[in-house]
């Protein structure tokens, strides 16, 4: 209990074990170490061990050993031990604050709808953001970006102008910014407003192209009204 209490109110750099102990043992405390603080470095040092024991706690996640005749180094494996922790915690927050951004960028994105739209001109692929399917009315699980697929969500009037504004990207060319009317295959007519940027790599050859569009229809109906 004081063992569990030290964890959690405490909050320890680090933890040095036995790995035997009167009525406890070092690898009881490191499965009630994983169980409430799984980040804290936790080092057996001990008189005697064993390699196969040894080879078995590093295993099932103990940071490290060190035996008690050989107690020199463990200041070294302490100094390792804080510094790779407090490297993954800084890497794990970073993700953290990346995923929070991203999902910031996701509803704004949805708040505006405000898709992208990114072609690999070396090898033709085609990606989308989410907000782009629901632009759409696509499902992102189903529909795979493609000129053809993307064609046959518009209605036959638009597929001309489609296939303009293909050619001008895949040769590398940027669309003037602008709105643009479109008409979906199911007949709804859709207002988009489109920009478009090309990417070269570092000798000047050009390798992609991003769009964004913005569906601007309910802005569009509100003006007309």
């Amino acid at each position: 209990t004081d063992f569990e209490d030290a964890l959690i109110n405490f909050a320890p750099d680090i933890i040095l074990s036995d790995y035997n102990l009167p009525r406890f043992s070092g690898l009881t405390a490191f499965a009630i170490k994983e169980r409430i603080s799984p980040d804290i470095p936790f080092i057996i040092v001990s008189g005697f061990i064993g390699e196969e024991n040894a080879i078995e706690i590093i295993k099932n996640g103990v940071t490290d050993y060190v035996l008690k005749d050989k107690i020199a180094a463990l200041p070294v494996k302490v100094n390792r031990a804080i510094k790779e922790a407090r490297e993954k915690f800084e890497k794990i927050n970073t993700l953290r604050t990346l995923e929070e951004s991203e999902k910031r960028l996701e509803r704004a994105s949805q708040l505006a709808h405000l898709g992208s739209w990114e072609i690999d001109l070396l090898s033709g692929r085609f990606y989308w953001s989410k907000e782009m399917f629901a632009i759409f009315n696509c499902d992102p699980a189903t529909f795979i970006p493609s000129p053809d697929s993307i064609a046959n969500l518009l209605h036959t009037c638009c597929n001309e102008t489609f296939k303009k504004l293909m050619s001008e990207l895949m040769a590398g060319n940027t669309i003037p910014a602008g709105e643009m009317e479109l008409k979906t295959s199911d007949g709804n007519l859709k207002y988009i407003f489109l920009r478009s940027e090309i990417i070269a790599d570092e000798k000047g050859k050009v390798v992609r192209a991003i769009v964004t569009i913005q569906d601007i229809t309910e802005r569009k109906h509100m003006q007309d009204n």
